[in-house]
């Protein structure tokens, strides 16, 4: 979601209408929690981002969330908190009033979680499958929520995730394994899916 509105702005308006636009945020960045990010520093983003989309040009709203997130998580490149600031205000700003304005319905793209989940100090829910993927349809609604506040077509959410746990609930009664829906990595998916 948060690297391609230029390439974006000029596909939805030059090439529209669309019934349909499907957005898909990093698999893990909806999961992350953005509590660590001050309000000072995402007013600070917004005015930037704001003020590069009325001028048609591109900003890394990680430049200006520099403060608010746990040190130690930067030291170990872990950006989520800042990719999800990031994201919710691009949301907002753009892709909202963007895809309004083209008159397609938003549907966003919910991912899963990892097959053993991922030890994470920024985001403890993604511990377990379970947990992670709570935290991704959690955030994945928040974004639809912010995408409702723009009109137009309600967002849908296509649910990936979901399909995920209901193989993983089903057990042995599933007709496909759960650890087979992983490549080796344990995150990305297999052909089974």
């Amino acid at each position: 979601i948060g690297r391609v509105e230029g390439g974006a702005r000029d596909l939805l308006s030059r090439h529209g209408p669309f019934d349909l636009v499907v957005l898909q945020d990093q698999s893990q960045t909806p999961g992350y929690s953005t509590a660590a990010v001050s309000d000072a520093d995402l007013a600070a983003a917004l005015a930037a981002l704001s003020e590069a989309a009325a001028k048609h040009e591109h900003v890394k709203v990680d430049d200006f969330l520099k403060e608010g997130v746990d040190s130690g998580a930067r030291g170990r490149g872990d950006s989520g908190p800042l990719n999800r600031a990031e994201t919710l205000l691009r949301l907002r700003e753009f892709y909202g009033p963007a895809i309004a304005a083209c008159g397609a319905q938003p549907v966003l793209y919910s991912s899963w979680g990892r097959q053993h989940g991922q030890d994470n100090a920024n985001a403890p829910a993604f511990a377990t499958f379970e947990g992670m993927l709570d935290a991704l349809t959690a955030g994945t609604r928040e974004y639809a929520a912010v995408l409702a506040e723009r009109g137009g077509p309600p967002p849908r959410i296509a649910p990936a995730g979901k399909a995920f746990s209901l193989i993983h609930d089903a057990g042995p009664n599933a007709p496909v394994h759960f650890d087979r829906l992983y490549v080796a990595d344990e995150s990305h998916p297999s052909c089974a899916c």
